[in-house]
């Protein structure tokens, strides 16, 4: 018998998500996001992990609190990889090869690779504000806000 736990009171309209595409690693995206913001996200101890089938995928998060606005702003990445293990049949020294599949935090947003996460009690922090900012970083090809509609797995966002 399997157990099935199901979120129902899950409340997807207490946050603001914003999409952010760049190619650059995720710490140094990082660097550059706290130097323009002027802000020092730190990295949790703990990766959102999830589990698949053939294997577990990573997902970094950085964590800014902001004691002005009493919000918590996550950044996440969207993208990680799978790390599978097949068994060769040569009969070689080395029997396990890693194979990667690319694994989606959020599978209905594929096109994105970074997620900003804002929980605020209060509704003040200026998003405009934000997004301008992130879309004068260079090496960010695009920041946006992301609609609560575009929103499937708002479980998986769930940090804490």
């Amino acid at each position: 018998m399997s157990n099935k736990l199901v979120l129902d009171c899950f409340e997807v309209d207490n946050f603001s998500l914003v999409g952010i595409n760049s190619s650059l690693q995720i710490y140094r995206l990082i660097y550059l996001i706290n130097k323009k913001l002027e802000i020092s996200f730190e990295r949790l101890d703990v990766d959102l992990d999830f589990k698949f089938n053939a294997g577990l995928a990573n997902f970094p998060i950085y964590l800014y609190f902001s004691e002005d606005y009493k919000a918590k702003v996550y950044f996440i990445a969207n993208k990680s990889k799978l790390q599978l293990f097949h068994k060769l049949s040569t009969g070689t020294l080395f029997e396990d090869t890693p194979q990667h599949t690319l694994k989606y935090l959020m599978p209905e947003l594929k096109e994105i690779d970074f997620l900003l996460k804002i929980e605020e009690e209060n509704e003040v922090i200026n998003l405009k504000t934000i997004l301008y900012d992130l879309n004068s970083i260079q090496q960010i090809e695009a920041a946006f806000e992301i609609g609560q509609d575009r929103i499937k797995h708002p479980q998986n966002l769930i940090v804490e």
